[in-house]
């Protein structure tokens, strides 16, 4: 293949990005174009001849990011002409290699990309570190606030003050762009995978690890004078310290000078200030010794002549977690192309941890200063014996590495989808058996192929999966998702089925899988999240036991956060009996919300209705919520933990700066069950519409005006569209309209200046009742504990859990 290559980094210049770079490109089996940059910035400046057939090396002469970007685009084009490339792919360092991708794709929208994330773009633990926990410009809760929003959406913060968060949210903006747009995204280890994508998850996810190559490596010069010799290359600074190691020596100068005389520590490359000064305070130059940086083939060698190869990891205490590092150094993957054995200072479970000590080597934790130590006295004293597992070490040859990315961009470029198989698939008892189906349940399935398998195993592992009729519907998603959906229908044919159609949105799906449903019941699971069996086969059993079929069932459920697993219980919040069938009309439900993932309804019911959910629109959940609520005569309740709602996916429609984004979509949803509702109130039930109004306001109108007047950064436009849907309200619902303006201070007080953008820049929340949110704020706080939490979620308190937590 025939592939360009946008890399500010590479030979003949030298960094370690386009040395890692060069090394897998020279034993890949296809020939590369690179568009590189001759600049000095971030550097070696130094030379590394290009000896390969297969690389064609472009230089820009510019240290300024835009020329190298027009100057990469005109290149491609060029090139492309004389001799069509099959993909393009980008490196991760500097990110506006993305930009090039962009601009080609804009022309070329058919033209695989590859992206490189050899480094975390948008949440780069140095920035972090940097522009955020070290910024005086921004408070304690601004700090905490904005680590979650390079998570969620940073729309919010584009406009601050402080440079370095403007800075972030272009990145975030950049790194998204290539997560959401790239066909295949390249990761160097798993650990640096999960920190970019958190909970979202992408099909063509290549690990490549940074790789050696032999035949780079000089002839090395060993040297036997009795010192065992330990050598550091590179570059160290605050972050990556070479301190513990000079505290270390200086605690065996006091306990165990023997040791001390038999070993010598090389610092070659960039040493700080401080550790040179802390070298001389404690009289340790003639055992440490500094050292300039040198070419790269000279740091091949010596990594050959040397006893061991020290490796720093930089530590961040942010990444907890993995260790304080979610880094796969370069060096480390030269460091294994040696037989020499490897002294890391890294947190436990960092991508070095895990290599080093699989490799041969040791691992010590940079406050465990005595440890060091006494790792030092043993290598100097013979107690330690180098073992190194050559077997493992060669995972990291380039010929290796490159053969494997090779099969894995040859599937990528191909656009071969992978057949879907699984190694175990669950036994339905009675599976056939049952003809007479107790619950269809529709799956949505777009762009879903990562989950699909999770969402459609729940259903075939539940107990009572011969009870149930599972839809598949598959709204023209390019992805592989079909292909996880045939599986499951050939196995379990008398359980799963698939629609194919046209895409034509989530409510589409809805549409097209009612007219096929079979169940007695219909539900929506959407393709991203599950449902737990034990709890579903619990429940349609007692359903099913006690023979009276109310036209609505409510279960409890889940949200469950992706990033951690941690769950939060939804329950209902009337203090009603389980089990029991209510009459909706001289029932009290303004409290419940009967939504998606709560609730099951009489397929009969929705036919009834004779509703179609508009398609190629988002948030039609809540056409489906209410378009039935005319028609439902009866309700029941049920305890079970049914459904699972996976939230915390920056990609999902809730997001906050997604669903500002579509707020078209959400208005268009509003005003036509605002219409809906107008047209059948008449011959609605008082319980039906006491219900319905408390949804409007406490929930719907709610969302709607937070959106535009909370969450959009653009007040000109917010105001404009709070203004335009104020009027259709009022016009449409005066009562609706008048609740509204008594509910949120917000929007009564925006009313009397015309939601003047000025006016509307002070407010950050709706402003209710003003106890009402102090209360809520005391509730909050004291649910973010333990205790608290045991407290607010259980049936007991679960009204006012429910109450003061769920806004």
């Amino acid at each position: 293949m025939n592939i360009f290559v946008a890399s500010w980094f590479f030979p003949p210049s030298v960094s370690s990005e386009g040395i890692v770079t060069y090394k897998l490109f020279k034993n890949s089996a296809h020939h590369y174009d690179v568009c590189s940059s001759q600049s000095t910035l971030w550097s070696y400046n130094q030379v590394l001849p290009i000896e390969a057939d297969n690389i064609a090396s472009f230089p820009v002469d510019t240290d300024d990011f835009g020329t190298w970007i027009d100057a990469a685009v005109e290149l491609f084009e060029q090139r492309h002409a004389e001799s069509p490339y099959d993909a393009i792919m980008t490196r991760s360092m500097p990110p506006e290699s993305v930009e090039v991708a962009k601009r080609i794709r804009e022309q070329h929208p058919d033209i695989p990309w590859i992206a490189s994330l050899a480094d975390p773009i948008a949440k780069s633990p140095y920035h972090i570190k940097g522009w955020v926990l070290e910024n005086p410009a921004l408070s304690k809760q601004d700090k905490a606030d904005f680590q979650v929003a390079l998570k969620a959406g940073c729309a919010a913060w584009k406009d601050h003050e402080s440079e370095g968060v403007r800075t972030m949210c272009e990145l975030k903006d950049i790194e998204d762009y290539a997560i959401h747009h790239a066909d295949a995204l390249i990761f160097p280890h798993e650990t640096l995978e999960h920190f970019v994508l958190g909970t979202r998850r992408r099909k063509n996810n290549l690990v490549v690890p940074h790789s050696f190559d032999t035949s780079l490596y000089p002839q090395p010069n060993r040297k036997n004078d009795g010192v065992v010799e330990l050598a550091f290359l590179g570059h160290s600074d605050h972050v990556r310290s070479l301190e513990p190691l000079v505290r270390a020596m200086q605690r065996l100068k006091t306990l165990d000078a023997a040791a001390l005389e038999k070993l010598r520590l090389r610092f070659i490359g960039n040493v700080t200030e401080e550790v040179r000064s802390l070298v001389y305070n404690y009289d340790l130059y003639d055992c440490i010794r500094i050292e300039e940086s040198v070419d790269y083939r000279t740091s091949l060698r010596i990594m050959g002549e040397v006893d061991w190869l020290l490796h720093i990891d930089a530590h961040f205490d942010i990444l907890e977690e993995t260790g304080g590092s979610i880094y796969f150094a370069g060096k480390i993957a030269d460091y294994l192309g040696t037989d020499t054995p490897i002294f890391a200072v890294t947190g436990k479970h960092t991508p070095a941890y895990e290599i080093v000590r699989h490799a041969g080597g040791l691992c010590y934790t940079q406050d465990d200063i005595s440890g060091i130590a006494a790792a030092l006295s043993d290598i100097a004293q013979g107690r330690v014996e180098a073992s190194v597992d050559r077997a493992w070490r060669d995972r990291y040859d380039a010929r290796t590495v490159a053969a494997e990315y090779d099969r894995a961009l040859e599937r990528v470029v191909s656009k071969k989808p992978e057949p879907f198989e699984r190694t175990w698939w669950p036994e339905v008892k009675d599976a056939g058996k049952r003809t007479d189906k107790l619950l269809t349940i529709c799956v949505p399935a777009y762009n879903v192929e990562s989950f699909l398998d999770r969402c459609l195993h729940s259903f075939v592992s539940c107990p009572a999966a011969d009870m149930l009729d599972v839809i598949v519907v598959n709204d023209g998603s390019p992805d592989n998702g079909r292909a996880i959906a045939e599986a499951y229908s050939k196995r379990y044919p008398a359980i799963v089925s698939l629609i194919d159609k046209e895409n034509g949105g989530h409510g589409s799906t809805i549409n097209a899988a009612l007219e096929k449903a079979r169940g007695l019941y219909f539900r929506v699971v959407d393709g991203d999240d599950w449902i737990d069996g034990k709890n579903l086969a619990a429940m349609l059993s007692k359903v099913e036991e006690l023979g009276e079929y109310a036209d609505l069932v409510s279960t409890n459920y889940h949200q469950v956060y992706g990033e951690d697993g941690h769950t939060v219980p939804w329950m209902k919040v009337s203090g009603v009996e389980n089990y029991r069938i209510f009459d909706f009309a001289s029932s009290d439900f303004t409290m419940e919300y009967f939504t998606m993932a709560s609730t099951m309804v009489k397929t009969e019911i929705l036919r009834k209705a004779n509703f179609k959910i508009q398609e190629k629109t988002f948030y039609v959940d809540v056409e489906y919520i209410l378009f039935p609520i005319p028609f439902v005569e009866t309700v029941m309740f049920t305890p079970e933990f049914v459904y699972r709602y996976a939230v915390g996916n920056a990609d999902q429609s809730i997001n906050r700066d997604v669903f500002t984004a579509r707020y078209d979509h959400h208005d268009r949803v509003i005003r036509r069950m605002l219409a809906y509702y107008r047209s059948h109130k008449a011959a609605m039930s008082q319980g039906q519409r006491a219900y319905t109004e408390s949804l409007f306001v406490r929930h719907l109108l709610n969302s709607h005006y937070t959106l535009s007047l909370i969450w959009d950064t653009d007040k000109e436009r917010g105001c404009a569209r709070a203004r335009d849907f104020d009027a259709f309200l009022k016009q449409t619902d005066p009562e609706l309209y008048g609740r509204v303006g008594s509910k949120f201070l917000t929007v009564r007080a925006l009313r009397k200046c015309d939601f003047n953008p000025r006016s509307a820049s002070l407010y950050t929340d709706l402003g209710e009742d003003s106890l009402l949110n102090s209360l809520r704020r005391a509730a909050r706080a004291i649910a973010a504990t333990p205790a608290g939490e045991k407290i607010a979620y259980n049936p007991v308190t679960a009204a006012i859990s429910n109450r003061f937590f769920r806004k």
